[in-house]
């Protein structure tokens, strides 16, 4: 008998280094009230598996699609999301790939009360919307943002 396998390929990230991305214990957790928080703590898990050791890197990438999937996201969607190698360019993905209910959410959320799993808080500057638009809709510059 035999049973199904599952084989991921990815692009594995490969981040010159890995931002300290701040988390506080005074703080509430932001995953179960935001999408895009959610991602983001997810991109840091993955981060912090591969600086660990970066012989998990597979590992570390499957999980990351793997967590994803369960939350509902499409492999596709995981695997282009587990794609991106800095967190500008994983920004402005998960922000495209939300809805945007869930882009407002991400916004409209107390960060004095609730934990930021992002690097900055770019994502809830004037302009940032029509900027993720302009480099989802350029492809040619969407390879030379950073």
């Amino acid at each position: 008998m035999t049973s199904p396998t599952i084989k991921i390929f990815a692009i594995l990230p490969q981040l010159n280094e890995i931002p300290n991305v701040s988390q506080s214990f005074e703080k509430r957790d932001s995953q179960g009230v935001s999408i895009f928080q959610a991602i983001g703590i997810s991109y840091s898990i993955l981060d912090r598996m591969i600086g660990l050791d970066a012989g998990c890197a597979r590992a570390a990438a499957e999980f990351f699609v793997n967590t994803l999937m369960k939350d509902g996201w499409s492999w596709d969607t995981a695997l282009l999301l587990v794609k991106e190698a800095d967190w500008k360019r994983r920004m402005y993905r998960v922000w495209h790939v939300i809805n945007a209910q869930n882009r407002a959410d991400a916004v409209a959320l107390d960060y004095e009360v609730y934990q930021n799993y992002w690097p900055n808080r770019d994502f809830c500057a004037d302009g940032f919307e029509a900027e993720t638009a302009c480099w989802i809709a350029d492809p040619l510059d969407a390879h030379s943002a950073s």
